[in-house]
């Protein structure tokens, strides 16, 4: 109810920038708490060494800790865009035209009262798996390259 007077107040029902920020605001703390296990676990000596090498704290940050925890970054990004993507209740009150309606709202539509379209929600399902699977696919190599780097020593 908060966030739905909030994006009320802001004149944001009903278009795509209070939908973001509807979601942005669901997934944030998940995805700030999954990172927050991935760069722990960076051990603190690798921070040190770069700073008596003289490297700056963005330096050190960039070019040494965000490559090592990247695939905790692809993953929690992973689970936030399915998240999002899967999202049913907020965009169900936020939205209310037809111009702005989500997936699972499109495929909400083909149960009524009185019918169900089995063959229509089976079509809109797989279509919304696509996007979901070909992101993963793309992302994959990271995962693969964080596994692997961290078999071999040396």
């Amino acid at each position: 109810m908060p966030i739905y007077i909030i994006i009320n107040n802001l004149g944001l029902t009903d278009t795509l920038v209070g939908i973001v920020i509807c979601h942005t605001i669901l997934t944030f703390p998940f995805a700030l708490w999954m990172l927050r296990s991935f760069f722990a676990a960076i051990p603190r000596d690798i921070d040190e060494a770069a700073w008596v090498d003289g490297a700056s704290f963005l330096r050190t940050f960039f070019t040494i800790i965000l490559p090592l925890a990247l695939p905790g970054v692809f993953s929690v990004g992973v689970f936030v865009f399915v998240l999002s993507w899967n999202e049913f209740l907020f965009a169900s009150v936020l939205v209310t035209s037809s111009a702005n309606k989500t997936i699972p709202l499109g495929i909400a539509e083909f149960i009524t009262s009185f019918d169900v379209r089995w063959g229509e929600i089976m079509a809109m399902g797989t279509l919304a798996t696509v996007p979901v699977v070909v992101l993963f696919l793309s992302v994959q190599r990271f995962f693969l390259r964080g596994v692997l780097s961290g078999a071999v020593k040396g």
